[in-house]
């Protein structure tokens, strides 16, 4: 069974967030990664919490600043960039694990971003309801680089309530309508955002290091 993961919550409250775990794993996912303040955070069996923090960098000398100090404080590091030249830096840095392209000026993705990107491009569905008609233009832009994984992609909700949340199938739907490949949409919501937190969470526990090599120890 695939372990699907939301990997951008928004929570408002521990009381909200309480809710939304409930709701989670009655959705079926098994992680998601949560914005804030998650001291005395509460506890739902069968979904994993992890912390992301999301940055807007205001130039490339501020992002590089920003993810020296907090990469490994972290289980995601999502980048919201302000321009091109910021996106694309975030895009080639292993440090960085996604950038939300559809910001406040939409980024498109082109051959450019194509040839450089180690992050995975996240698509949140909260956008996508703020601004449906600019979004979906960019979305049906930059979908036939997601097309076969030529770049990685994510979904995510973006959700700050329980009223925000979608099931993993509803979030996939999102590239679907788009015109990517169903197997690929569903990757979106499960294995590559998954991986990308379990990862992490081995290399903050020590257990992995930055470059992906496990830590072997004896007993």
């Amino acid at each position: 069974m695939r372990p699907y993961a939301d990997i951008w919550w928004r929570p408002t409250s521990p009381d909200l967030l309480r809710e939304m775990l409930v709701l989670a794993r009655e959705m079926g996912y098994r992680a998601v990664a949560v914005e804030g303040d998650l001291t005395g955070a509460p506890s739902v069996e069968g979904v994993e919490v992890l912390r992301r923090v999301t940055l807007r960098p205001k130039d490339v000398g501020q992002l590089y600043s920003q993810l020296s100090r907090l990469r490994w404080r972290y289980h995601v590091v999502s980048v919201i960039p302000p321009s091109r030249e910021v996106a694309m830096a975030a895009l080639r840095d292993n440090r960085v694990d996604t950038v939300v392209m559809l910001g406040d000026e939409p980024i498109p993705v082109d051959h450019h971003v194509a040839e450089v990107a180690r992050a995975a491009v996240e698509v949140p569905l909260s956008r996508l309801l703020e601004e449906p008609e600019r979004s979906l233009s960019w979305l049906l832009r930059s979908a036939r680089w997601f097309r076969r994984g030529r770049v990685r992609v994510t979904v995510s909700s973006g959700a700050c309530g329980p009223i925000e949340l979608r099931r993993p199938v509803q979030l996939a739907s999102v590239l679907i309508v788009a015109g990517v490949e169903p197997e690929v949409a569903r990757r979106a919501v499960s294995d590559l955002p998954y991986n990308v937190m379990r990862e992490n969470s081995l290399r903050l526990a020590g257990l992995m290091d930055p470059s992906g090599v496990w830590e072997v120890t004896e007993r």
